[in-house]
């Protein structure tokens, strides 16, 4: 049984390693062949640059990774504040209440993917204030849901959303009271 790291680990684990003692994280170039070459750094200041590298990051995938819970308020903003692409997808994340903490710690955040999760979406608890004010993208492909309602109420204090991704989901029908009025300007 797995029961996972926070946020902030699993972006450590996936970006940095710690070598003695000391946070020293692999930077890369991304080639146009979309192959990575290693970059070491070398002087005094090698270790803070290392460090900040965090910092920068604007995408962050960890897909696959043993994530599963976001961990103290603000760690996550403080650690990865520049982020606006974010892939969660084929993690141990449960609970869309987890997932909805991001909002708050990542205002930059215009993508988010997290399918693949076995989230539970009975005990649903809706945000009564808007969430994610800069999302445009979501991704619950294969999250298990089982009706568009449900649906559409995670989806509803998403303002900005525009894009919609539910492939691989169990919804047999589109009954909503308004469909129209739930979709909104989603594509």
């Amino acid at each position: 049984i797995k029961r996972g790291v926070t946020l902030v680990d699993a972006v450590r684990d996936k970006y940095c390693s710690g070598v003695s003692g000391e946070l020293e994280c692999d930077m890369f170039i991304h080639t146009s062949s979309n192959r990575m070459l290693p970059v070491q750094l070398v002087g005094q200041d090698s270790i803070i640059q290392q460090q900040s590298v965090l910092d920068e990051l604007k995408a962050v995938y960890l897909n696959g990774s043993e994530f599963s819970t976001m961990g103290p308020a603000g760690d996550v903003g403080k650690t990865i504040p520049r982020v606006s692409e974010l892939d969660l997808s084929s993690t141990l994340v449960s609970s869309w209440q987890e997932v909805v903490k991001l909002s708050d710690e990542l205002p930059k955040l215009r993508l988010l993917d997290i399918s693949r999760n076995e989230i539970v979406w009975t005990s649903l608890e809706i945000p009564k204030t808007p969430i994610f004010q800069n999302l445009r993208s979501l991704i619950l492909n294969n999250c298990f849901f089982a009706d568009w309602k449900t649906a559409m109420s995670v989806t509803s204090k998403i303002q900005g959303l525009a894009e919609l991704h539910m492939a691989g989901n169990s919804i047999r029908d589109l009954q909503c009271e308004d469909i129209i009025a739930s979709v909104g300007k989603v594509e």
